[in-house]
């Protein structure tokens, strides 16, 4: 019996025992309990998005902008003190011939035509290449002195092989295009007579040296042509004063500040047309273009006083074709 009682609490020990070995390990398992563990999750590390370069956008870069560049106005705000045109209508440009020559030119048609001419219209083209060639023709003349048809003794017209003038448009082209003083010498038009508005003296005209549609610093011997401008009135006007009469026709070259301006009167008489049996529009219409044609050997001939009395040149072919393109309006009141 006795034996018996001792096995039985021998048995019930090791049932303690086992319990206890089954709950022990659930109160210990504070150890890692299933919390989150933070294992290295791929933590959002932040990619390197494509962070914002500034790749220059194309508005971050200078461009151009599309502003228009406003036409350049040969007349200053403050006039010369010799300024004598009072604009009825005006052409301005800024532009480049298909040959590569930046020009800026104008036209002004004086307010002494406004009861005769009404519209005027020539193309940015034409008119520019009509100012390059007639300027060409002065280098090619200071250039070439001996040439025949610088010869005063008969009516003949300017003849230049057109490679000549092709030659110095190349020339006036690289030089604008590399801004070397040696590319400008090439082109340089020596001993072109004018007036300086400036000086308040009245119409004496001085020879200078002129590089051709540069507008820069120059060397002291030499005065950049900014723009050139062809002004044409009538010789009745009282108010035009900076040119030489001759007969029907005034012509005169001045300059400000850089800016040529070409004058060609003419007395646009209706009687004068009668005599010669044309149509008056017609008439008129070829007397405002003929400034225009005239306008290289006034400039090649003149030498400090108006166009000597043998005065013979007539006109150069590459602008006189370019100045019949014009159109001229004539007001039919003025005619009737």
């Amino acid at each position: 019996m006795k034996k018996k009682t001792i096995l039985l609490f021998v048995v019930f020990l090791m049932l303690l025992n086992g319990c206890g070995y089954v709950v022990t390990p659930s109160v210990q398992s504070e150890q890692p309990s299933v919390v989150p563990t933070e294992t290295p999750v791929p933590t959002s590390t932040p990619t390197p998005l494509p962070t914002e370069t500034n790749t220059p956008s194309p508005t971050d870069t200078p461009v151009p902008t599309a502003t228009n560049t406003p036409t350049p106005i040969p007349i200053p705000t403050e006039p010369p003190v010799e300024w004598d045109l009072d604009p009825y209508i005006e052409k301005y440009i800024d532009h480049t011939t298909l040959g590569g020559i930046h020009v800026k030119a104008g036209v002004i048609i004086d307010r002494s035509l406004e009861p005769i001419i009404e519209s005027f219209e020539i193309t940015d083209e034409d008119l520019a290449n009509i100012v390059i060639r007639s300027l060409f023709v002065v280098w090619y003349g200071r250039n070439h002195p001996d040439t025949s048809w610088l010869k005063k003794d008969q009516m003949r017209d300017i003849d230049i092989p057109v490679n000549e003038l092709h030659n110095f448009e190349e020339l006036l082209a690289k030089a604008q295009k590399t801004g070397d003083e040696s590319d400008w010498r090439k082109v340089q038009i020596n001993d072109m007579w004018v007036n300086d508005m400036s000086d308040d003296y009245g119409y004496i005209q001085k020879p200078y040296n002129f590089w051709p549609m540069y507008d820069g610093d120059t060397p002291q011997d030499v005065i950049g042509i900014k723009s050139f401008t062809i002004a044409v009135f009538r010789t009745t006007s009282n108010s035009v004063r900076n040119m030489f009469r001759l007969g029907v026709s005034s012509f005169g070259m001045n300059m400000y500040d850089g800016c040529v301006t070409y004058y060609g009167g003419y007395n646009f008489d209706p009687q004068v047309c009668r005599y010669k049996k044309e149509d008056i529009t017609h008439c008129f219409q070829n007397d405002v273009i003929t400034r225009f044609t005239f306008m290289a050997s006034v400039m090649v001939m003149t030498t400090g006083s108006f166009l000597p009395p043998y005065y013979s040149i007539s006109s150069y072919e590459y602008v006189s074709s370019l100045a019949w393109r014009i159109k001229v309006g004539i007001r039919e009141d003025f005619i009737k």
